[in-house]
């Protein structure tokens, strides 16, 4: 258990320094991770603390229903303005809390980033979109709403 928690701190910090994402240069956040590593990070949610990640699926409720990551939200990037403060709050209140955000193609994500980013908070870890998930690479970790 304890070496699972360790693996997946270790994929959330190489990936800021492998991957870059959303037009923003390697080691600046956003960060980014792999499809391999979102799996791997799914997979371990019931074994890291609570207040390590909150995942967000910024699609339509409509796109949500149809299936999302386990244990993701949905938070439609068209009303994340409404949700700022609350995230700040989750932020203060949860200061080691890693946002791992999704939509459908990463056109959402990346906005809803910037938008984050510009209203202070830190430790944004984007996914790879669900256009990218296969049965091969998510399989058990997509769950119908």
């Amino acid at each position: 258990m304890r070496a699972l928690r360790s693996a997946v701190l270790i994929v959330m910090w190489s990936a800021s320094v492998l991957f870059a994402v959303c037009g923003n240069e390697k080691g600046t956040e956003p960060y980014g991770l792999s499809v391999e590593e979102f799996a791997l990070i799914l997979s371990a949610q019931e074994s890291i603390p609570n207040d390590s990640i909150f995942v967000m699926d910024f699609r339509t409720p409509q796109e949500f229903m149809a299936g999302t990551a386990i244990g993701a939200v949905n938070m439609p990037v068209q009303i994340l303005d409404r949700y700022i403060p609350e995230l700040i709050e989750m932020k203060n209140e949860k200061p080691k809390l890693n946002f791992i955000i999704f939509c459908r193609t990463n056109n959402r994500s990346c906005h809803a980033a910037q938008v984050m980013l510009k209203a202070g908070l830190k430790d944004i870890y984007v996914a790879p979109g669900w256009h990218f998930w296969t049965d091969e690479n998510m399989g058990d970790l997509v769950v119908k709403t």
